[in-house]
């Protein structure tokens, strides 16, 4: 990277880093207290809801908010064209969603999903009229403001729910509360951006955004039900209850993937888009990104999967014990999804998005089969099912990355190398504790805090003894920058 651009990347990475741990932080808290409040059947419910939203928000934006990352020159006539056709696919989507949410009970053989569905339908006017604002931050190299907007966002519906929850209003105060913290985050965002949409659409301009578009929002689309299809399969076959359960014991597990991951990932795609013609700077900082990521997501769900039982027991509660062996067995999922979605960045930023909407048509049949195989046997079948497939998918793909910007596999398993055998290194450590632990009959939550400790302890010290250089790399990095914003103060 030019010196410029590494310090807008580490900028990035350490306002994403902020408000990913902030957001972690309230996401956790919250999650584990509506679980000693709410029951698994009422997570269940918002968890059907959760899959028709969360599908039409990947439609929402057209995939122009890639397009205005990723295209080099754009001007009012982009921007505004942008905003009006996300206005109107938002207003489109909200009447079909309210149109489908009896339908949708119907398949589903639960009436309670019917009105949080139709209410849920108004979040996709309030995130369409925020949707250029945040793509020109992305696009400005602005992370500072994205994470203010998404940590008060997550505050806003994080307070609200949980009052709403003690209150005795079950499900809906899930409902209620994601509407708030989105309309607060489009109101921020309208705030923190001096861009107002001019009254114009230029159809020229549009069609310029729609190219790249479609395929970033096809991708989306197909990343979207690979991701989500389990949701389908467990919802329609097994239940609210189960599902319910299943969508605790994913949450808990993908939460690392889902931010730390996403914390290297955000700054990368613009980042790379930077310099996409220059494919061994590209891999450089790719194959950083790797080991950045594993470092951090390794370790934790190597140590979730050891101390599964005394966390669900003694944090959330006896009644969420049949996520259990799921759990454990999704923190090998989890591992291998907090690397997978560093992928999109790269065909994103070289501008091949066909690519990976190619690969994610192949994901999707092979899961659909899985899970329809894994589901005869409840949530850990399933769980089974989408990590087999995640184990034989990912290699194949990284395989195609490794192509397309000039490297090879053997780059890629050395830059997971050293969280891999860290971590393994730190789970054998846990497994021989917890047998003396057990043995000596002691209390299951001071257990979890011993383990804990252990965990921490013996990982930073498989690294020293090692010699891998990544973590003191890492603390490298902090420190200068550290000495170069006490030196411009």
């Amino acid at each position: 990277m030019t010196k410029d651009l590494k310090k807008h990347f580490f900028h990035g990475v350490v306002w994403a880093g902020t408000r990913r741990f902030l957001e972690q932080g309230m996401q956790t808290v919250t999650t584990l207290i509506l679980a000693r409040i709410l029951s698994p059947h009422e997570f269940g419910v918002i968890g059907i809801a959760n899959i028709f939203i969360l599908f039409a928000n990947t439609i929402n934006n057209l995939g122009i908010s890639s397009a205005l990352i990723q295209r080099k020159e754009i001007d009012e006539g982009h921007l505004s064209s942008a905003f009006w056709a996300n206005v109107v696919t938002g207003v489109t989507l909200c009447l079909m969603m309210m149109f489908l949410s009896w339908p949708a009970a119907r398949f589903f053989r639960n009436d309670e999903v019917q009105p949080v569905l139709f209410v849920l339908s108004f979040n996709f006017i309030l995130a369409a009229l925020r949707i250029v604002q945040n793509a020109q931050f992305s696009r400005n190299l602005q992370f500072g403001k994205l994470a203010s907007l998404s940590v008060w966002e997550m505050a806003s519906n994080s307070i609200l729910t949980i009052a709403l929850a003690v209150k005795g209003l079950g499900v809906w105060s899930l409902v209620w509360g994601r509407l708030f913290g989105i309309g607060m985050g489009t109101l921020l965002a309208w705030a923190s951006s001096p861009w107002r949409p001019q009254f114009m659409f230029q159809m020229e301009k549009f069609r310029q955004l729609f190219k790249f578009g479609i395929n970033a929002m096809s991708v989306n689309i197909l990343t979207y039900l690979g991701q989500n299809i389990d949701y389908v399969i467990v919802g329609r076959f097994l239940g609210t209850v189960p599902l319910g359960f299943y969508t605790m014991a994913y949450n808990l597990v993908t939460l690392p993937q889902r931010k730390i991951s996403s914390i290297l990932t955000s700054v990368a795609f613009p980042t790379f888009a930077k310099i996409q013609d220059d494919n061994a700077r590209v891999a450089r900082n790719y194959l950083k990104i790797l080991s950045y990521i594993s470092i951090v997501t390794f370790p934790l769900l190597f140590g979730l999967l050891m101390v599964s039982p005394y966390f669900v027991k003694v944090i959330i509660g006896e009644k969420w014990l049949p996520i259990v062996k799921p759990m454990q067995i999704m923190c090998v999922l989890g591992m291998i999804n907090s690397i997978s979605m560093t992928m999109g960045s790269i065909f994103y930023a070289k501008g091949r998005p066909d690519i990976e909407f190619k690969a994610d048509i192949l994901n999707l049949a092979a899961l659909a089969a899985a899970i329809m195989i894994g589901v005869k046997f409840g949530i850990t079948g399933v769980a089974v099912a989408v990590t087999i497939v995640a184990m034989v998918g990912a290699p194949l793909i990284f395989l195609v990355i490794s192509r397309l910007i000039g490297t090879n596999m053997r780059t890629v398993y050395q830059a997971l190398h050293p969280a891999l055998v860290c971590s393994l290194s730190m789970g054998a450590v846990l497994f021989t504790c917890d047998r003396f632990l057990t043995a000596g009959a002691v209390p299951e939550a001071l257990r979890l805090v011993i383990l804990i400790g252990i965990g921490v302890l013996s990982y930073f010290f498989f690294h020293r003894l090692y010699r891998f250089p990544m973590i003191a790399e890492v603390a490298e990095i902090f420190k200068q920058n550290l000495s170069r914003k006490r030196a411009e103060a």
